[in-house]
């Protein structure tokens, strides 16, 4: 995290069960500005970065047909879950 806070102390808490996105957006994001950016390490463990701007900027352009030839799969994220909390009913 590279993200400059104007008090040098970012701590955000929320326990209201909200949607991981918009915790990020709201909380960091709007807040402080940065980015998200995300790697995989040797291990092949994935990591989220914070950060203030991107470090990695890519210079090839995409052109359908050349470099880019057919998109075969999509793939919707609505159902994807990053996180389940169990709760016990009363």
């Amino acid at each position: 995290m590279n993200v400059p806070d104007g008090n040098n102390y970012i701590n955000r808490e929320d326990s209201n069960y909200s949607y991981t996105w918009d915790t990020i957006n709201d909380k960091l994001i709007d807040t402080n500005g940065g980015i998200l950016e995300t790697g995989l390490l040797e291990n092949e463990k994935r990591y989220i970065d914070y950060i203030s701007e991107y470090t990695h900027i890519n210079s090839q352009v995409i052109q359908f047909g050349e470099n880019l030839l057919d998109i075969t799969q999509y793939a919707k994220g609505e159902n994807v879950k990053t996180a389940i909390i169990p709760l016990r009913e009363r």
